[in-house]
């Protein structure tokens, strides 16, 4: 989908530039609940803007994104 998106399109004469980042999250070792499951894919979704490489990014896969939001969350960062 990312790639998809970093195609450039052209309106109106104008070329624009989309980017974006993508969360996911795997039932059930994510989660159990929906709730559950959109606050790991949020916060997976985050580790890719902080980090664009797909590589890295894959290889951090085992950490609790999610936790680590949130104790940066309650650390006031």
């Amino acid at each position: 989908m990312r790639h998809a998106l970093r195609r450039p399109l052209r309106f109106e004469g104008s070329l624009i530039e989309i980017d974006g980042s993508v969360g996911w999250a795997i039932y059930p070792a994510d989660g159990e609940t929906a709730s559950d499951l959109l606050t790991r894919a949020d916060g997976k979704m985050y580790a890719t803007k902080r980090d664009t490489s797909d590589d890295a990014l894959m290889a951090r896969r085992g950490i609790d994104v999610g936790m680590v939001r949130d104790v940066e969350t309650a650390l006031g960062r």
